[in-house]
């Protein structure tokens, strides 16, 4: 189908649709790099790191950035949190703008009349089958 036999809310959706990933591609990017610098502890411990103590480089290393580096660490810790939850908002709303459009395809008409036409040669089916079922004796364990 050509793009100007579309309709307005599927041309719409698909533009949207494109948006949205593109949002939650550059928000993955800023994610990983903050992934990165989060991670990449020893530049908040700096030169003193062989000072600490080996229980502080375990879970705790994120406590004591914060005691060091405090707001520099903190504003890199919202940050991550922030392009996160774009990420998330991006990617779920660009899903449901492809299941829109998925509704509104015509593959989606062929689909539903196809299930459609299923569900009634199976309950053809199941009336034949029900007297023949009837038929032979159950036994209860």
């Amino acid at each position: 189908m050509r793009w100007k036999e579309r309709g307005l809310e599927e041309r719409t959706l698909f533009v949207l649709a494109v948006a949205l990933y593109f949002m939650a591609f550059v928000a993955t990017i800023v994610c990983g790099v903050g992934d990165a610098v989060i991670d990449n502890y020893d530049n908040y411990l700096g030169p003193h790191r062989d000072e600490v103590a080996p229980s502080v480089l375990a879970p705790d290393w994120v406590t004591y950035a914060l005691d060091i580096d405090g707001r520099a660490f903190e504003t890199t810790l919202a940050r991550w949190y922030r392009a996160n939850a774009l990420r998330f908002v991006c990617a779920l709303a660009g899903w449901c703008a492809i299941a829109r459009l998925q509704l509104l395809s015509p593959t989606a008409t062929v689909l539903e009349q196809a299930l459609v036409d299923v569900e009634a040669r199976l309950e053809a089916e199941q009336v034949i089958a029900t007297p023949l079922l009837s038929f032979f004796p159950t036994t209860h364990i």
